[in-house]
């Protein structure tokens, strides 16, 4: 055979072999959420495209991490001329027990073939429990001119990411806050009467979040237990005029009495 005349077939081969890898890449699927170590609770967004033609629907798969076993978790039909829908579906995690690893792979299918996600995404962990919140005080109603201890606490089992706490008062109290998940703080009244409170919010990774609150009042300790910082006669006290008043009264109608006798 004429050399000229094999130029031609060999350069097609050539042609071919070069353009499968493009081919193959264009059918590859790629999962880009849920996202790699993330936490979740409820719902995840599912990402999944690929340059595969009419692709009817895609698949997100999930094993226990360090398992073999492969199950769906939610198949999003397309709906649409292109992968729109593929975009941030929500998908349900219910079915996936929380506080525990998985991995995630996706695979789109059209008529005919079906693609896998080239790489998988790992450390998704299903965290549906929210932090636990307490707080508290050892009395509800303290003299304005002492003090008052606030203790709380934020834990979470998974992945507690923020805490947030802080102390209200009366007008003319500046707000106290605290950053601190386990803790106890004793502050000055400052002579201030009125409603107290005091709140602690905690959030974990996933999102969920808990919130504590507790409240006391303080009252004006030169009155007594039952002052409420009016002026009028404080509830639960005697007023001393009143008290002289009567006693010299009684007083007079006991010598007017004795010497009629």
């Amino acid at each position: 055979m004429n050399k000229a005349n094999l130029v031609l077939p060999i350069f097609v081969v050539l042609l071919v072999f070069s353009l499968l890898p493009i081919v193959s890449a264009e059918g590859a699927a790629s999962l880009s959420s849920p996202k790699a170590y993330g936490n979740y609770s409820g719902t995840l967004n599912f990402t999944c495209l690929s340059g595969m033609e009419d692709a009817l629907n895609a698949s997100i798969l999930y094993n226990v991490s360090g398992g073999a076993a492969t199950t769906y978790l939610a198949t999003v039909v397309n709906t649409s001329a292109n992968q729109s829908v593929f975009k941030n579906a929500v998908v349900s995690v219910a079915a996936l027990a929380s506080g525990i690893t998985y991995n995630a792979t996706c695979l789109m299918s059209n008529a005919t073939d079906s693609v896998y996600s080239t790489t998988s995404v790992a450390g998704i962990t299903v965290d549906n429990t929210a932090p636990t919140c307490t707080i508290s005080v050892p009395v509800s109603n303290v003299p304005n001119q002492g003090s008052q201890t606030v203790t709380w606490s934020v834990t979470d089992d998974l992945s507690l990411v923020s805490n947030n706490q802080n102390i209200t008062g009366p007008t003319g109290f500046t707000m106290l806050t605290s950053t601190s998940a386990v803790s106890s703080t004793t502050f000055s009244l400052n002579n201030k009467v009125g409603s107290w409170k005091s709140n602690v919010l905690g959030t974990d990774r996933a999102g969920n979040s808990c919130l504590g609150t507790v409240s006391f009042t303080s009252y004006n300790n030169a009155y007594g237990e039952g002052y409420n910082g009016a002026t009028t006669t404080p509830t639960g006290t005697t007023n001393t005029k009143t008290v002289l008043l009567v006693l010299g009264a009684l007083a007079v109608i006991y010598f007017i009495f004795k010497k009629k006798k």
